[in-house]
């Protein structure tokens, strides 16, 4: 059985930073949950997660992904690095030696509820077919649970192994990163009903502060166009990268 997150994130409503568990006085719906959208385990200590090429040499994925690592591969690229990471973000950058091309571009036009996106990672690991998978959905929400404007809310579907990869728009341009998904055990013991496609993603402010706080020269591009899906993967295909952590 593939697991998910090492540890449980906090709880919905729980303050920034806040200790794993940690829950907060929100309301009840929100109290349900999240959990990683996740580093899937494939064998004993390793786990895996996905990322992708921001900058040649650098690749992004999420802070729980790399956590407690005592080496981290980006497979096909090499040996990788822990250059930065923030967990109350969930991001990390990773510096890897082998030059990274194309590097994913980052939307310059303003993410909109309702708007197309598109999810390329490495889910279920050495269950599903080894390449890149894809999925599709829409920007549901412009903030995650407890109204937490640091992520957004996505229904494209996201499984363990999908942490740390980039979201889309129609553009092809990166968007977001997938962090995780709604605990739908927890919701559903506190609304009796059982939740889908609720997921969440690191927000597209947080993820440039993010790297401009550690000075990574990234490239950014208006979103124009209105590609299909298909389009859209192809492109994000050639910079998303399966990362690999072996846990000592």
């Amino acid at each position: 059985m593939q697991a998910q997150r090492a540890r449980p994130p906090a709880a919905a409503g729980a303050p920034p930073g806040a200790p794993p568990g940690a829950q907060a006085s929100a309301p009840a719906g929100a109290q349900a949950g999240a959990q990683a959208g996740g580093a899937a385990r494939p064998r004993a200590g390793r786990v895996t997660g996905s990322g992708f090429a921001v900058a040649p040499g650098h690749v992004v994925t999420n802070a729980h992904v790399v956590e407690g690592c005592g080496k981290i591969v980006v497979v096909e690229r090499g040996t990788a690095r822990v250059k930065a990471a923030d967990a109350r973000s969930d991001l990390a950058l990773l510096e890897v030696d082998a030059v990274m091309a194309p590097t994913a571009r980052l939307s310059q036009t303003r993410l909109r509820q309702g708007d197309p996106v598109t999810v390329v990672g490495y889910p279920l690991r050495g269950l599903l077919a080894a390449g890149p998978q894809v999925t599709a959905g829409h920007a549901t929400a412009l903030a995650g649970l407890a109204n937490n404007t640091a992520l957004i809310q996505i229904s494209a579907p996201v499984q363990p192994g999908n942490s740390g990869g980039p979201v889309l728009d129609a553009s092809g341009n990166v968007v977001a990163v997938v962090t995780g998904k709604l605990n739908v055990l927890r919701a559903a013991a506190v609304t009796g009903d059982i939740a889908q496609n609720i997921n969440f993603a690191v927000a597209p402010s947080a993820l440039r502060g993010f790297l401009d706080a550690h000075n990574v020269s990234y490239e950014a591009a208006p979103s124009s166009k209105s590609l299909g899906t298909a389009d859209v993967a192809d492109i994000g295909r050639r910079f998303t990268v399966l990362v690999e952590c072996t846990r000592e």
